[in-house]
């Protein structure tokens, strides 16, 4: 529909290929967002969705680090999580 590039990074190779099948369109990337093989600004919109709660705390400034260092200085970051109805920590 938006005519772009799009790239999955997942560290898990099932879930990869599962998502190869039903999305043919979206190339994934078997990483993680703490040590991500792209160079320096490759991306102008970064997509983090429902998994920063899968992440050890101390891994957080790395993974918020790697996100900067990979989106361009005009780029967007969209962030999308769960928000309970109650107070909740993992």
């Amino acid at each position: 529909m938006f005519k772009c590039e799009c790239i999955g990074v997942e560290p898990s190779r099932a879930t990869i290929e599962d998502g190869g099948k039903k999305f043919p369109n979206i190339k994934f990337i078997n990483s993680t967002a703490d040590s991500l093989p792209f160079k320096d600004g490759y991306f102008d919109h970064i997509i983090i969705g429902f998994c920063l709660y899968l992440c050890d705390r101390d891994d957080l400034f790395k993974i918020s680090y790697e996100i900067g260092r990979v989106l361009d200085n005009n780029g967007w970051i969209y962030l999308l999580d769960f928000l309970p109805p109650f107070p909740y920590a993992n």
